[in-house]
């Protein structure tokens, strides 16, 4: 079986990475006996921890007669070894085997060694197969070409999906072009709409920074001019702007060290999350459960969540405190959890809620949860996959 690859949102300015592919999975019959392929599995993933790479390809490639998927497990495992080239070119058998869904990941090779008209054919396809994300990373090679209106013309079609990053670009290119009328649309749009995809808290805390008071608008002011330098590239500017933001709030040092994490050195930037902990900055308590996430570290992660949940109400917390006390059979202590996040306006806990109520045969709670979904006017972290979801929904 495959490790699903979960990617945590850092920060906003993580939003903006577009660095890393992300492999993704498809589903193909298994033509195996499943004792013996599970077994198969679990001997080329200690070749994998091994790092016999060739081995555990060679074994793979007996797996992938029965499940095509495996060919993008070869390449997500030279990716993870760092083994950049050898990596791409299996996404490519992958998706010459008919996997298309990895169009967007080989767009992201692409664009890494400046090859723009690969990346821009891979990112269209990627955007034609309903995958968002790709907005985002073509309008950003846009923008790194000086081809902005070409970016605001992609941005305005993501918009039309709803897609809070694309609508949040027109916010940053609004602002940096002192067009305060667009600004003010698009950031009511993204705070007053229904399901919008993939909106979140860090991007809400900035939209409600323009408007806040002298020192919220400072920070807002050099969030975005450090956001716009990290997708040119930068990282300097981006550094120093980052860097001066912690000079208006200390509760910044989170934001900084989220930098560090994905852009600069990830040691620096541990450090400043620690940092933060110790100072108990806000939010610092839930980054600290990121890290451990990312690191594997699921249990102390967990830890970490749940102080969050508790001590910095922070929704995305609770949904993985009651996370842990659902998976131990806690389920009414879970619920209770999920209940918090939703009145914050997290997807994800309605969800969860909704489920709950389907299993309690419970059919007016479940068919409220829905209509959440659908009518909350910035609700945060909306998958399309949700959206697909409450849109199935029957009542």
């Amino acid at each position: 079986m495959f490790k699903k690859i979960i990617t945590l949102i850092i920060l906003s300015l993580a939003t903006i990475s577009c660095e890393k592919p992300e492999p993704q999975e498809k589903t193909y019959t298994i033509v195996l006996n499943k004792e013996e392929y599970e077994k198969r599995v679990a001997e080329i993933e200690n070749e994998i921890n091994n790092k016999n790479y060739k081995k555990a390809e060679k074994m793979l490639l007996e797996i992938a007669k029965y499940n095509k998927a495996i060919y993008v497990k070869i390449a997500t495992m030279y990716y993870e070894a760092g083994k950049t080239d050898e990596s791409e070119k299996w996404f490519k058998i992958a998706y010459d085997k008919g996997n298309k869904e990895v169009a967007g990941i080989l767009g992201t090779f692409a664009d890494k060694r400046k090859d723009y008209a690969a990346a821009e054919k891979y990112y269209l396809e990627a955007i034609k197969l309903g995958d968002l994300e790709y907005y985002k990373n073509l309008g950003y090679m846009f923008e790194r070409q000086e081809k902005v209106n070409e970016a605001v013309k992609l941005y305005t079609e993501g918009s039309k999906l709803k897609d809070a990053n694309s609508m949040y670009s027109l916010v940053r290119i609004g602002y940096l072009k002192n067009d305060i009328k667009n600004v003010n649309y698009w950031k009511n749009r993204l705070l007053n709409d229904t399901e919008v995809i993939d909106f979140n808290s860090n991007i809400k805390k900035y939209l409600n920074y323009l408007d806040g008071n002298e020192k919220e608008r400072k920070i807002a002011d050099l969030y975005i001019k450090s956001a716009q330098n990290i997708i040119i590239k930068n990282f300097l500017k981006a550094e120093i702007e980052q860097k001066e933001m912690v000079k208006y709030s200390q509760d910044e040092l989170v934001t900084l060290a989220g930098f560090y994490n994905v852009f600069g050195d990830k040691s620096v930037g541990r450090k400043l999350y620690k940092e933060a902990y110790d100072k108990g900055l806000k939010d610092s308590i839930y980054y600290m459960g990121v890290i451990e996430f990312e690191e594997g570290n699921i249990e102390k992660a967990r830890e970490y969540f749940k102080e969050s949940a508790i001590k910095e109400n922070r929704a995305e917390a609770q949904i993985g405190y009651a996370d842990k006390l659902k998976e131990e059979g806690n389920i009414e202590e879970a619920i209770k959890w999920y209940k918090k996040a939703a009145e914050q306006k997290e997807a994800g806990a309605l969800i969860e809620l909704c489920s709950y109520y389907l299993n309690k045969r419970d059919i007016g709670k479940a068919n409220e949860m829905v209509r959440r979904l659908k009518t909350t006017k910035g609700l945060k972290n909306y998958t399309l996959e949700y959206k697909k979801f409450a849109h199935e929904y029957k009542e």
